[in-house]
Order: C-alpha cells, then structure tokens, then sequence
C-alpha cells in the first residue's frame, strides 16, 4: 500500500531533511508540502528530494490556512492509498520498527485511523546544536496523549475541520490503533500508541521553543496565535514531559541516516 504524508510549514529548514528522510525510513513514499510564507532556505535544503520527485511543495501563504491547505490536498485526489496528516515536529512511525504502509493494511477496510501523540520535552537543552531531533531528544512523559493525527483514505474524506481529524463520507468513521471506532474529535481518553505512534517534539531546545512560539499556530488567525504570558512557566510545565528515556524512534536511525546520504549527497549533520 502507498502512504504519503501531507504537511504545512514555516521556517523549518533546518530540520526538513531529517524529518523526509525519517519518514521515507518509516515507510512512506511522498511528501505534500505547503510552504505557508517561509522565508529561510528551504528551497536548498530541498531542493535534492524535490528533483527526486521525493517531495512536492505548494506555496500556501496567510495566516490560519492549515485546514485550508489539507482540504486543497484532498481535493486534488492524490494518488496514494493512504495520506497522512502530522506536521513538522511530529515523526509518526510504526513501533515494532516495520514499514509503516504494511502496518496500515490492518485498517485497510475503515476510512482512517488515528494515532495519538507521545510528547517529548527539552532534553535539558538551552539551545539550538546539530545533529538530528530524535538524537538530541530522548525523553518523553513515557506514555500516549489523547491527541491525535490522522492517516486518511484520501477519497473517503468529506472535509477537515481540525488538524487532528477528518469527516468522512456518509458517516464513516476512523479508527484507533485497535481498529476500534472513534468519534469525530481530535482528543480521545481511551488511549494508546503500542502500534502506531507520534513523537511531537513540542519544543526542542528553549531557544527553539521561543522561535516556535514567536512564529504563531498554522491552524489559527494571527490574533490568536501561539502566546505565552510568562514564558519560563509554559517552558518548566512542557519541560514535564522529558522524564522518561523513550528511544523508540532511533530503530530508523542507520535507515534514516542512510536515506538522507542517498537523497541530499552529504552527510547527516553530528
């Protein structure tokens, strides 16, 4: 089965490679990005899986557009058996280390399924520094959010409503890790992420956080952007979830590093 990933970002180059490269590793084949007014060098970063025919990216400006821009997808009927939808600092991978697209063939008779968060914090560092996100962050609250991230069947999707889930056509419904029925929502309290799963790394480093923060929500207007009044409190609550040494993700670590020597011709950062 083909899987895609369908993505709107800003100002993320710096971490664009790895997080193809992760994914190409997890097993997806193809990348719909919406480029929502960037203005860094991504273009370079790109530029060698864009050639590749790896990644595709749209120019998607304005504020608030990132229901907008997954619907635009969908309605362009992409030629995939399964799309997903998580963005930038997510890496959504299949647990036992497998391909991805193999994994999905459990759910292949529901229009969707579901996979819930697992939130990463700071590591403890202050800063930006090189190597890749899930080398320099290893620790998480140790178990699933109720939040999730859809992975669709592109055609039997009515429309998006929320980033976090889709409306399906004549009332279907998607999926959790279980094959158990969801209801249309983005949070769930029955949880789990045994299977399949999302590392959100939220913040990164403190610096890297502040840059987020500073840049707003995609799904949100300007006026309601990502703010905190007292910063160091949002920082030291977020900073909760690094209690737990989860290296789950680094079983695509050779793989991923790999891929990106194969796509972008030089060597993964240290």
């Amino acid at each position: 089965m083909v899987a895609w990933i369908c993505t709107v970002f800003k100002e993320e180059a710096p971490y664009l490679r790895e997080w193809v490269s992760f994914h190409v590793a997890a097993g997806f084949e193809h990348f719909v990005l919406y480029d929502n007014d960037s203005s860094d060098d991504w273009r370079q970063q790109l530029g060698p899986a864009i050639e590749r025919g790896i990644v595709e990216v749209r120019d998607w400006p304005g504020h608030g557009r990132q229901v907008a821009a997954y619907n635009d997808a969908i309605r362009r009927k992409p030629e995939c058996d399964w799309l997903a939808f998580i963005d930038c600092d997510e890496f959504l991978f299949a647990v036992n280390g497998g391909d991805l697209s193999r994994s999905l063939l459990r759910y292949r008779e529901s229009p969707g399924v579901v996979v819930h968060w697992r939130q990463f914090g700071t590591n403890g560092h202050e800063s930006y520094g090189p190597g890749f996100v899930i080398e320099r962050f290893t620790k998480s609250v140790g178990c699933s959010n109720p939040h999730t991230k859809p992975i669709v069947r592109p055609w039997l999707v009515r429309e998006f409503f929320s980033p976090h889930y889709a409306c399906f056509l004549k009332g279907a419904k998607a999926v959790n890790e279980r094959n158990e029925l969801v209801p249309y929502r983005g949070t769930l309290e029955n949880h789990s992420d045994n299977l399949l799963r999302v590392n959100h790394y939220q913040t990164k480093s403190v610096e890297e956080f502040r840059k987020k923060c500073d840049r707003g929500v995609a799904c949100l207007p300007l006026d309601h952007s990502e703010k905190f009044v007292d910063f160091d409190y949002a920082v030291k609550r977020i900073g909760q979830y690094g209690r737990t040494e989860d290296r789950g993700a680094l079983v695509f670590l050779d793989a991923t590093r790999r891929i990106y020597r194969d796509v972008f011709g030089e060597d993964p950062p240290c």
